[in-house]
């Protein structure tokens, strides 16, 4: 994955308009694995990279970390429960383990390599959570909330302040539902979090370089 990253060919990329400003004291939590948000939306030279934290590492460093947050015994993987072959002979299985058990001991065991714990994560960017206790403004893009998502939304509402504003830039209705639930449940108060669609998002702060 990291050598197609690395050879695939922006060059002819159309120039935009960016509507992102990231400026010197700001920090960026990034969950994915390129650099794009250091070269394209940074306005100056970086000179302080430690307010850039991938979470899970990206294509210029030497370790990355990727996989799943879930459990190995979460409920969702029993969706992937063994399928029952009839005939055994179909596989080359010196010591007779039934098929279905060879199945789920494979499935669990690429589940386990994969798992990549969240507050293992965190703990290793530890000194970044500690600096954006600071901020008092949290501008989230494109970032869906999802449940493998939730350890790191704690992490960061622990340690900000109870005042901060947030605004929300969602793709579709099912994310900012994931928001207002999130929200809620924490009794986080409705007037310091601001919703705004990704297009109305980019109507209101495109400008010109």
């Amino acid at each position: 994955m990291l050598e197609w990253i690395h050879n695939v060919d922006i060059t002819s990329t159309p120039e935009k308009k960016p509507y992102i400003n990231i400026d010197e004291e700001d920090y960026c939590l990034i969950f994915n694995y390129t650099v794009c948000t250091i070269t394209l939306y940074r306005k100056i030279e970086i000179s302080n990279l430690d307010k850039f934290c991938f979470i899970h590492g990206n294509c210029k460093s030497e370790h990355i970390v990727i996989g799943h947050n879930s459990p190995i015994n979460s409920p969702e993987y029993e969706l992937y429960s063994p399928i029952i072959f009839e005939d055994d002979l179909m596989f080359n299985n010196p010591q007779n383990e039934r098929p279905e058990n060879m199945i789920k001991r494979l499935i669990d065991m690429t589940n386990q390599i994969l798992y990549k714990d969240p507050n293992h994560n965190i703990d290793q960017k530890i000194g970044f959570f500690q600096d954006i206790a600071k901020v008092d403004e949290i501008i989230i893009l494109g970032w869906s909330l999802g449940n493998n998502d939730i350890p790191y939304m704690d992490k960061v509402m622990d340690v900000v302040r109870k005042n901060v504003k947030i605004t929300i830039v969602y793709y579709g209705n099912d994310t900012k539902l994931n928001y207002e639930t999130y929200f809620k449940a924490r009794a986080i108060r409705n007037d310091n979090v601001y919703y705004m669609s990704w297009d109305e998002y980019a109507r209101n702060n495109r400008k010109t370089p």
